[in-house]
């Protein structure tokens, strides 16, 4: 039965003529919390975000890969990954980034339309040996094409 709400309730958000076409998501302002522990064994615990910053997601529904493009508050040029499928279901849809030393899991949920963010490294910029984890959530325009 929830399966059967939840399909409902896709099919209200996407349309019968949008199923199975390209999902873009465009997601805001992130903002939440990093913990874990650095290298010199200081525990860590603050508010993080990317205020004016902005992730546009890109799927082909069905595909294994997705295309996200980070921008930065400051400008710059953006920054694109391919992201690979690990879950798909009527409310949520996640992507990974593999790189060498971290991994990003990116989480967007249909209904309320919001992007849960993790990045996991052993480090800060120049330290390594320890165990940090961003924690960001973003609101979402999302559409279906």
């Amino acid at each position: 039965m929830q399966r059967i709400l939840g399909l409902v309730l896709a099919l209200l958000i996407f349309p019968p003529q949008a199923v199975a076409q390209t999902i873009t998501a465009v997601c805001k302002n992130p903002t939440g919390q990093v913990v874990g522990i650095e290298s010199s064994g200081v525990v860590v615990n603050k508010p993080d975000g990317i205020t004016g910053g902005q992730f546009v997601i890109t799927w082909a529904m069905g595909a294994k890969t997705a295309q996200v493009v980070a921008q930065g508050a400051g400008g710059g040029p953006p920054i694109t990954e391919t992201a690979y499928l690990v879950h798909y279901s009527d409310e949520q849809i996640s992507f990974v980034v593999d790189y060498p030393k971290a991994v990003w899991l990116y989480s967007l949920f249909l209904r309320p339309g919001h992007l849960l963010i993790t990045r996991h490294v052993n480090g800060f910029v120049l330290s390594s040996g320890g165990a940090i984890c961003n924690a960001l959530h973003a609101p979402c325009d999302i559409s279906a094409k």
